[in-house]
């Protein structure tokens, strides 16, 4: 997991001065409350990157893509032209197709990334995580849920009944309501406090996360 971890740092300077302006550009004009936003993206990121790693400690998992899955988080509300449901799924993995194409990476890898995007097709663990990062981050109060209460958590399968490497069992529920509520105090303080953020969005969630050991439970042992 060392090399993965190592291009973490990479793919944030990525993230910020290529992708992360598209979702600027959709907050100027159609997402001006951001719904779908930079916040969004940021913390999809770290809840994947979060369970990535969470999946690669506990056991030797080498069919964990870490760039796949970032890749495909950071671009996966990149063709949207509303904030409602998401009818353009096929053009976010279209424009994260292209972008990789362009940025010299491999067909396969290319073709397999932006294939995460979809939740209607893969059941690998890649597109899991991929998937799971969204569900958690329903829970913003913009998309009228009920925030953490009405959090529906069948949705989630990380470490539940539908997780398709950990057998669920004793200690997954435990853990798994850890990365609920962590996942929350992030919405939370992050929504309220979006003043804070100046272009440099999953930075300053980076740096809450670390500075917060006791608010954030599991997340701080991760990053």
């Amino acid at each position: 997991m060392t090399k993965d971890i190592q291009e973490w740092d990479k793919f944030l300077t990525e993230l910020t001065e290529s992708i992360l302006p598209i979702y600027k550009q959709h907050e100027d004009t159609f997402d001006v409350s951001g719904i779908h936003g930079r916040l969004h993206i940021s913390r999809s990121i770290i809840f994947a990157e979060f369970m990535a790693r969470f999946y690669s400690s506990i056991s030797d998992q080498s069919n964990i893509d870490f760039s796949s899955i970032r890749h495909a988080v950071a671009f996966h509300d990149s063709g949207r032209k509303d904030s409602g449901i998401d009818l353009w799924e096929k053009d976010s993995e279209d424009i994260c197709l292209k972008y990789l194409y362009e940025d010299g990476y491999n067909s396969k890898y290319c073709k397999y990334t932006s294939a995460l995007i979809s939740k209607k097709t893969g059941n690998d663990i890649n597109h899991c995580i991929v998937y799971d990062s969204d569900v958690l981050d329903i829970m913003r109060p913009c998309c009228g849920h009920g925030d953490i209460q009405g959090f529906r958590r069948e949705f989630l399968r990380f470490l539940g009944p539908k997780d398709v490497l950990i057998e669920y069992g004793e200690g997954c529920e435990e853990t798994r309501n850890q990365v609920i509520n962590d996942a929350w105090k992030l919405i939370e303080y992050t929504e309220d406090n979006q003043y804070i953020f100046n272009d440099d969005h999953i930075y300053k969630m980076l740096d809450i996360i670390k500075n917060n050991e006791l608010d954030f439970e599991i997340f701080h042992k991760y990053f």
